[in-house]
């Protein structure tokens, strides 16, 4: 009888010929340990990115600072919230014109055009020769000149213009490294090729910041108390700054809106909507501002928008207010000019401060914010302009104030 024998061939598969492999739980399980190491990093590494784009906006704010001091040097005097003096006094005299005209109803009080196109220029354009923008300072100056209704004016969005045949680069296209925070969600621009802004000047604690009605109305009074004013009526000097230049507040980061013309929810970016005017107007409606907070977001809104111009003197756009403390809701009715411009940044529990003496500090938005007496102050319906004394607001408002007497100091 024969008997054949088979051979089993091993072809690399099965038995324990083959080489050792991971079973499906092993891999599992491996896969969940990178995920959990993954997911314990990435907030370091996001929380070092953040702590990296803060640093540089406090470089930012610092060459801020350090251009106000060399602009005073130069010129004797630190660039107003709006109508600045350098750009203005050399045209409005030959012209005749000396200041508001008493009795005027309306913005345009300019007879014939004949008035340089000044007025809405922000304090970050006489700041450019100190921030190597010289030659877009130039440009502008050469517009702003102008006596006739200029084609270059701070809210044309074109990205060119046409100016006797001659294709001109608009110079507030287009933004301003050193204006903008590298933390901020918007950094590109929103209303046409304009530039954004990411940092505000100081108006004072006073809720009087219709800058486009003071045109009108000479009989009431211009901001005063902060360090933006208009600079037609008032600049401000090393020798204004009584309560000392360590402890006064120069300029603040500000969020930037998403979008030109349509309203947005986020407390920072967005403008939360009163039932009245901020401006004029009782302690009441700046405490109803303070209530629309919900969370991170506002609780009702208009479309009001905030920084989308780097050069509009337009509160709304350049300027904030040292009343609710930081990362609490801007707020106005309807037009924004009317409104009440807070302090925010997307730094997690406050925002960066540029002070009178060039430091920068990071204040915490648990900053106190209430006099003693503030609630005295409500019931009363008392308002926060034409204040002469202490600030209603606390340390924040305190701050906030060059010539308020207050003893306070900085946190």
């Amino acid at each position: 009888m024969t008997v054949y024998r088979t051979t089993m061939l091993n072809w690399g598969g099965g038995g324990n010929l083959g080489k050792p492999a991971f079973t499906l739980v092993e891999l599992l399980v491996v896969i969940a340990i990178i995920g959990m190491l993954v997911a314990l990093l990435l907030p370091a590494v996001q929380a070092a990115r953040e702590a990296a784009r803060r640093m540089q906006c406090t470089n930012h704010l610092k060459q801020v600072g350090l251009a106000f001091h060399n602009m005073h040097d130069s010129l004797g005097h630190f660039p107003s919230a709006t109508v600045q003096k350098s750009l203005s006094d050399d045209f409005w005299r030959p012209l005749g014109i000396t200041g508001r005209r008493t009795g005027a109803t309306s913005y345009d009080e300019r007879s014939n055009n004949a008035w340089p196109n000044t007025g809405r220029i922000a304090w970050t354009v006489p700041l450019l020769p100190y921030i190597e923008q010289q030659a877009r300072y130039d440009v502008i100056v050469q517009y702003a000149q102008r006596t006739d209704n200029s084609p270059i004016r701070n809210h044309t969005t074109a990205e060119t213009v046409t100016v006797s045949g001659v294709v001109v680069q608009n110079p507030y296209a287009g933004n301003i490294n050193v204006y903008v925070c590298p933390s901020e969600q918007i950094k590109s621009p929103v209303n046409g090729s304009l530039g954004v802004l990411s940092y505000r000047i100081n108006v004072g604690d006073e809720t009087w910041n219709n800058l486009e009605s003071m045109w009108s109305y000479p009989e009431r009074p211009v901001l005063h108390r902060g360090i933006g004013t208009r600079g037609d009526s008032m600049v401000i000097t090393m020798s204004s700054i009584v309560d000392g230049t360590s402890n006064t507040m120069f300029v603040a980061e500000n969020g930037i809106s998403s979008a030109y013309g349509a309203s947005e929810a986020s407390v920072r970016s967005g403008m939360g909507q009163t039932s009245a005017d901020v401006f004029q107007a009782p302690l009441t409606v700046i405490e109803e501002c303070r209530s629309l907070r919900s969370g991170a977001n506002l609780s009702r809104n208009t479309t009001s928008n905030k920084g989308i111009r780097w050069a509009d003197g337009y509160a709304q756009f350049t300027a904030w207010h040292p009343i609710l403390p930081p990362n609490s809701p801007s707020c106005a009715p309807s037009a924004a000019e009317h409104g009440l411009m807070t302090a925010a940044s997307y730094h997690t529990g406050g925002c960066n401060v540029v002070f009178g003496d060039g430091s920068v500090q990071f204040i915490s938005e648990t900053i106190n914010s209430m006099r003693n007496d503030y609630q005295t102050l409500v019931s009363n319906n008392t308002v926060s302009w034409r204040n002469s004394g202490q600030s209603y607001f606390g340390v924040w408002g305190a701050l906030g104030t060059r010539n308020g007497g207050e003893s306070a100091s900085r946190p």
